[in-house]
């Protein structure tokens, strides 16, 4: 299924499954790299302010229930089966017509029914990989929040082979009379994003890139949610901001274990960009000569993305899934 049939069928399948409009404010991130790092970010300043929150983000790690989460808890079991079961069923209804159930499409749906069990005030929701079919696009609002992290070149199958057609792809989550902020970019792809925003009639809110790809999501995440604090008129506290960086955890983001009293780092970075980044933060934390166990899904930049990895591997194990 391409793409667009699997966009089409998604909606197909909202359109039976009863999911009111009752998402919150949207905050949609996009991007390449630290998405997901933003989205919990995010998620866990807005709840500091007591805020009542849903988050989505992808791939999930550990529990299929990582995908939506209510005020940074996954959905109670009972009551996620209770959605994943009218939306399995209402699939059904379409393999009638001679389409098979589709993963990522269900999956989606799962979420926007999921977004409708409980009230809260703020969604804020992980773009997949861009472009006019990312699933991710179903999700509507008046008065919407976008926000960019860094692009980079990766998965080019879909998006294209250079940074302005893959930063294009990115543009998908901007959508008019919305808010931007924005990791400052390499100039290819900020002149595609300037030039999308200005036909929106967006002003794109530049956070300034420090070189350490942590900070950066730090800082995109805080100017986001102060500038959230100010479109929606509620008082944003800077310490109570930092305190909830510090508190939160995200699972497979340079997630920390101990294995038979060995230091063990968990990280999905999965492109030349974001394993560059990931190198160059262990190297800045003295971790060097390391043992490193990859995987890399098919469609990847196998090449770089090992290169990126030579400066502080010392022994490789290749896996897959």
């Amino acid at each position: 299924m391409s793409p667009k049939e699997l966009y089409e069928y998604t909606g197909h399948l909202l359109d039976l499954v009863d999911h009111p409009e009752r998402q919150g404010r949207v905050i949609h991130v996009g991007g390449t790299s630290g998405k997901g790092t933003v989205c919990y970010l995010v998620d866990a300043m807005l709840r500091a302010h007591d805020k009542q929150t849903m988050l989505s983000v992808s791939p999930h790690i550990y529990d299929i229930r990582e995908r939506i989460q209510s005020n940074g808890q996954p959905l109670p079991e009972k009551l996620y089966i209770q959605i994943v079961n009218t939306v399995i069923e209402r699939a059904r209804e379409l393999t009638k017509f001679g389409t098979p159930l589709q993963y990522h499409g269900i999956l989606c749906a799962i979420t926007m029914l999921g977004f409708t069990s409980k009230r809260h005030d703020y969604t804020i929701i992980e773009a997949g990989l861009g472009g006019p079919y990312d699933l991710t696009n179903h999700i509507s609002s008046s008065n919407k929040y976008c926000v960019l992290t860094q692009i980079g070149i990766d998965n080019t199958h879909i998006l294209g082979n250079t940074l302005a057609e893959i930063a294009n792809g990115k543009t998908y989550v901007l959508q008019p009379d919305a808010r931007l902020s924005m990791l400052e970019q390499e100039p290819e792809a900020q002149q595609v994003i300037d030039a999308k925003a200005a036909e929106f009639k967006l002003v794109p809110e530049i956070v300034e890139r420090s070189g350490a790809y942590e900070l950066d999501d730090v800082r995109l995440a805080l100017h986001t949610v102060e500038s959230i604090a100010k479109r929606d008129s509620w008082q944003f506290n800077q310490e109570v901001a930092r305190a909830a960086v510090e508190s939160v955890y995200m699972p497979g983001r340079f997630e920390k274990r101990l294995l038979n009293q060995k230091l063990v780092i968990l990280d999905g970075a999965h492109n030349p960009q974001s394993l560059t980044a990931l190198v160059d933060r262990l190297q800045r934390s003295g971790l060097t000569s390391l043992t490193v166990v990859f995987s890399l899904g098919v469609h990847k930049n196998v090449r770089e993305s090992l290169h990126a990895l030579l400066p502080i591997t010392k022994h490789l194990i290749v896996t897959d899934y």
